[in-house]
């Protein structure tokens, strides 16, 4: 555990219950998330994303496929709610 966040692989996050309580920050990571997923699929640039769901607090080392207007895609289809990201470190 970092910093409160457990690491998860891509490939578990699907077995998370995500909780959909709105923090007002979407907006200020939208275009954060798109740059990643231009870093993602341009040049396989990995970033870091700090979650949270009714488990408790995850971080994933992945790419972005792509960011729609309520969630990011990961390779592999699994999603994660934009509402639900505390941070992203490119």
């Amino acid at each position: 555990m970092k910093n409160g966040y457990n690491s998860i692989e891509k490939e578990n996050i699907d077995a998370l219950i995500f909780t959909y309580q709105c923090d007002g920050q979407q907006n200020q990571l939208k275009p954060i998330l798109k740059k990643g997923e231009i870093l993602g699929n341009g040049y396989k640039h990995k970033i870091k994303i700090g979650f949270h769901a009714i488990e408790g607090k995850f971080e994933v080392n992945t790419t972005i496929w792509a960011t729609t207007e309520k969630y990011i895609v990961l390779k592999g289809g699994v999603s994660i709610p934009i509402q639900c990201i505390e941070y992203v470190r490119i």
